[in-house]
């Protein structure tokens, strides 16, 4: 698919209203409000925003603009980095045309970094204790920026948004934001990364990351082994339902910081 976009703005800064052509080469994701692909421009990955975001979800383009303007010592580490975006002018799919676009780097999936993972069950490993800790802490950093510096919620963590770059992880795919206030989601259609029923959202976040570890250690299957008596604290934390994104950092800052310093 051939397209042609209308750049309004990159970070950092290039000529304002350049014309660029790209070709699609391959589509790497689609969701409810956009659609992800890689194209033959540098490897340069765009995401067609589909639909405006609905009211309660904020604006990914207005995203692109709270994360340009962070501090570079404040932004996470392991959190994406939009690198402009654009309109589409011109499009073989017409329904692409006037749609926003976002800018982004190509990242490589989780299991490129872990791929040992993908086969086998992070229970069988002698340090999969160390590599929750770790894992878990580099998730929280991000939800803790949400929270305190855009005032929202990250309520779309899954594995497929968590990807690797440079040896360690990113997490990408801020179309599911949502304002920090008192909201609640009534999950009923058994989406996995939501606790069914009727949960606050400042909640879904641990919850989602909690589902997420339990995957990583067990692949749905059950298994014999005696999982570490710290681990199902942590577990417990997260998948409670009662204890928010400060607490459960505090309390891996508290008892784990041989592991994160």
């Amino acid at each position: 698919m051939n397209l042609m976009i209308k750049i309004l703005d990159m970070n950092p800064p290039i000529k304002e209203h350049t014309i660029l052509s790209v070709r699609t080469v391959r589509k790497i994701n689609e969701g409810s409000y956009g659609v992800i692909y890689l194209t033959n421009y540098n490897n340069l990955v765009i995401k067609i925003i589909k639909h405006n975001s609905v009211s309660h979800f904020i604006n990914e383009v207005s995203i692109f603009y709270k994360l340009k303007k962070i501090d570079k010592h404040d932004y996470p580490k392991h959190l994406i980095k939009y690198m402009g975006f654009g309109k589409i002018l011109d499009c073989e799919k017409n329904k692409y045309i006037k749609c926003n676009v976002l800018f982004m780097n190509q990242y490589n999936n989780f299991y490129h970094l872990y791929p040992e993972l993908k086969m086998v069950p992070l229970i069988f490993f002698e340090d999969y204790k160390k590599f929750i800790i770790i894992f878990l802490y580099k998730l929280l950093i991000i939800n803790y920026f949400f929270e305190q510096k855009l005032d929202s919620v990250n309520i779309d963590i899954k594995l497929n948004n968590i990807l690797s770059n440079d040896d360690d992880i990113v997490m990408i795919d801020l179309g599911m934001l949502v304002k920090l206030d008192k909201t609640y989601i009534d999950n009923k259609t058994h989406n996995e990364i939501w606790p069914v029923g009727k949960t606050e959202i400042k909640y879904i976040p641990n919850y989602s990351i909690g589902k997420i570890l339990v995957y990583l250690l067990f692949h749905h299957k059950k298994y014999s082994i005696e999982i570490d008596n710290e681990i199902k604290i942590i577990l417990k934390l997260l998948l409670s339902q009662k204890y928010d994104t400060q607490y459960v950092l505090n309390f891996i800052k508290e008892h784990y910081s041989g592991f994160i310093s």
